[in-house]
């Protein structure tokens, strides 16, 4: 299997961590490229022209994250990562804020980068809002420690760690500490201290 992907993606972290988390990443080749570059031919692979994007055997190229996700984990992890969503529509529920969460973040980001244009203050306020929200909600939901890691794990450690490195005006953890504690404890795995992002916000 191949991997297309760029190594400062909270999504394609979120597949990286749980590759490693499942002791299985030396099985997928990960092939770093711009996924705006037309020439990579990354095109013509995946449509949409997003990373991340997995590439099997057969030539089948499965995107988005939580789809890539839940593959790996039926396939190389037995489905221990998302068994506890299943099992649990709360935990469920808190994949999906957090996804909602990084959504928000990267839009933020994507208006950062285009500055000049008349609703920008307005639209990167409204986007962070929606971050801080879900953080809040994480902090009342969030758990003294992390027993058997599973998917809400790996997404909260993921999408935090990057709004942390993109937005850091916003100090999400300071007023936190739940939260803060979560991240940390995830950030201290070996799956996340390798798979950190290499470039400056």
């Amino acid at each position: 299997m191949k991997l297309y992907m760029s190594a400062n993606s909270p999504y394609v972290r979120m597949v990286r961590v749980l590759l490693r988390e499942a002791g299985r990443a030396s099985e997928v080749e990960e092939i770093e490229l711009n996924p705006r570059d037309a020439s990579t031919g990354f095109w013509s692979a995946n449509p949409v022209a997003r990373i991340p994007a997995l590439q099997l055997a057969d030539g089948t190229v499965l995107a988005e994250s939580a789809l890539i996700c839940a593959y790996l984990d039926k396939e190389l992890a037995d489905g221990r990562f998302f068994a506890p969503l299943h099992a649990d529509v709360r935990r469920l529920a808190l994949f999906g804020l957090i996804q909602g969460m990084l959504d928000r973040g990267v839009a933020a980001r994507t208006e950062k980068t285009r500055p000049g244009a008349p609703d920008t203050k307005t639209v990167i306020d409204t986007q962070l809002a929606g971050v801080i929200r879900v953080a809040d909600a994480l902090e009342r939901t969030a758990a003294d420690g992390i027993g058997e890691v599973d998917m809400v794990d790996i997404a909260c450690g993921c999408a935090m760690s990057w709004i942390q490195f993109r937005h850091p005006e916003l100090d999400v953890l300071s007023a936190r500490p739940r939260l803060a504690n979560w991240c940390s404890q995830m950030e201290s795995r070996p799956s996340l201290a390798t798979t950190r992002p290499t470039a400056t916000p």
